[in-house]
């Protein structure tokens, strides 16, 4: 086995040529975006440096190819795939049919073999009917597939029959026709030293809202503690999340400076807003590049200049908006853990909770708690328009719980019995929001007084004690094609997605969506 670089030059009596589709052999071939063929030409001749044309690559495909159409004496086999793992169809190579062409105006032989796809239809296909050719575990398949039990063959040559055996008898589970959780499907019962950990150690606003969103996505990354593999090979810059985290640090950076400085109380003289930002933004660039991979140096360029000219809108914005409401910024990247009050439902009452607030503002009639969302779409989600309604549905439960750390850390700020009034808001830094940059969204005390608030902490009871009791079943939903434990999903498995939609406990959960507090 050799790659196809590798085999110029050899003479074989047959040669099999794999991976002959479109994009693959030959290659896909584009110009670089950033030094385009003319320039490398113009850098070849008039400096003197060799930089190769992209283009070029077309004429050393073809000639590869070339070569390996005449290494073999007897037979030559062109194989390509005709769909991917998914179903999706492929193209196969252009190569292939000038190939055969050539071939048949030289009155020379071709034969086009389809494979079958599925392990039943080659059973009835030359050789791969021929149980001699098949290894063991190809041939345990076929027979498990015909109905008959391999187990004596699996023992014989597997390295691990007991496996094998567990496995059977999981796939029978999996398979039950039923309208009924079954044990694999996530109900792994009372959860009570996870809880015991997960409590202790406070609710986070974000791992219920997994929960809300998919109890088994929950299960996978905060039980299990799973996550998706890097792959470095792959990453051209960073990510929208990481963007985000960019733009968090550098306002973190930003208004602490500006505390620092006195900007807001009576210093604003002394400080020049432009360059701090600038100072603030180069130095977590900085940070950013001596630990991650930026890319091509142009886009991380450009990036730059538009992020920070993102930020800027957005001070401008904020800065107008704090001189007319007077509050002013005390408190940065600021984390509380709490407990909530005993009137809470079960299992809430007197249970810790904790976050981390990017800011708390302060005037002279309250506090205000900002937590900054980066949105790159060109309008507000549903969740984003309405957060009394989002956190009554456990999509948006930071304004809430923000609401209750922000009144615990007043209350260690001043001996004052008399609470301030407390808001939570979202700041939405949006460009593409046709109201953007900056859109705030405001959680105030009506989202946990009343029959509203009541249905709140009730929605919040059921994520919690959906935890506790072990209740980590599928939901299938929208937020299933941007899942980062998709691939060890069951979802499109039939029998388990009928379970997990039939089963009369899953209901409540698919309930939530349904919530609206103009109905409690």
């Amino acid at each position: 086995m050799l790659s196809a670089t590798a085999a110029r030059g050899l003479s074989f009596g047959a040669l099999f040529v794999l991976g002959m589709n479109e994009g693959v052999f030959p290659r896909m071939i584009r110009e670089d975006a950033f030094l385009r063929d003319h320039d490398r030409e113009v850098l070849e001749r008039d400096l003197g440096y060799k930089v190769n044309p992209k283009l070029t690559a077309f004429d050393e495909e073809k000639l590869l190819f070339t070569l390996l159409v005449g290494a073999p004496r007897a037979r030559l086999y062109c194989s390509f795939q005709r769909a991917d793992d998914n179903g999706r169809a492929l193209a196969p190579s252009w190569y292939v049919d000038e190939l055969k062409r050539a071939v048949e105006s030289a009155h020379r032989k071709v034969e086009t073999v389809t494979i079958p796809r599925s392990i039943t239809e080659k059973a009835a296909t030359a050789p791969f009917k021929r149980q001699e050719f098949l290894l063991p575990t190809e041939l345990a398949v076929r027979l498990t597939l015909e109905g008959q039990d391999p187990t004596s063959l699996i023992e014989a040559s597997a390295p691990l029959p007991a496996l094998y055996q567990q496995g059977r008898k999981v796939v029978a589970e999996l398979d039950q026709s039923s309208e009924r959780l079954l044990a694999y499907d996530g109900m792994v019962g009372k959860f009570d030293n996870y809880w015991k950990r997960f409590s202790e150690r406070g609710l986070s606003p974000t791992a219920l809202e997994t929960y809300a969103r998919c109890p088994f996505q929950f299960f996978a990354r905060h039980v299990l503690g799973l996550e998706p593999l890097d792959r470095p090979e792959e990453i051209l810059g960073p990510s929208p999340a990481e963007f985000g985290e960019l733009g968090h640090e550098i306002l973190s950076g930003f208004y602490r400076t500006m505390i620092e400085s006195g900007y807001f109380t009576g210093n604003a003289s002394t400080t020049n807003i432009e360059s701090t930002l600038l100072t603030v933004a180069a130095r977590a660039f900085a940070d950013y590049k001596a630990k991650n991979p930026v890319g091509y140096p142009l886009a991380w360029e450009s990036l730059k200049d538009g992020l920070t000219e993102l930020l800027r809108q957005v001070i401008a914005q904020d800065f107008t908006e704090l001189s007319k409401s007077g509050f002013v910024p005390v408190s940065l990247e600021t984390s509380v853990t709490s407990r909530l009050p005993n009137d809470w439902p079960e299992p809430l009452n007197n249970l810790a909770i904790r976050g981390r607030m990017d800011r708390i503002d302060r005037n002279d009639h309250g506090l205000r708690v900002i937590d900054y969302k980066f949105k790159f779409g060109a309008s507000p989600a549903t969740p984003d328009k309405n957060l009394i309604r989002a956190a009554l549905r456990g999509e948006r439960l930071q304004p809430p719980f923000y609401y209750l750390l922000a009144q615990h850390w007043s209350d260690e700020q001043t001996d004052n019995a008399a609470r301030p009034a407390i808001e939570a808001d979202f700041y939405y830094i949006a460009p593409r929001w046709s109201d953007g940059p900056l859109v705030s969204a405001p959680y105030g005390n009506a989202g946990l007084t009343g029959k509203v608030g009541a249905a709140t902490k009730q929605t919040i009871a059921y994520l919690a004690d959906g935890v506790r009791q072990g209740r980590f079943f599928i939901n299938r939903a929208d937020h299933c094609a941007h899942c980062d434990v998709a691939t060890i999903c069951r979802k499109n498995h039939p029998p388990s997605l009928w379970r997990a939609e039939n089963d009369p406990l899953t209901e409540a959960h698919r309930a939530l969506r349904e919530k609206d507090p103009k109905k409690v």
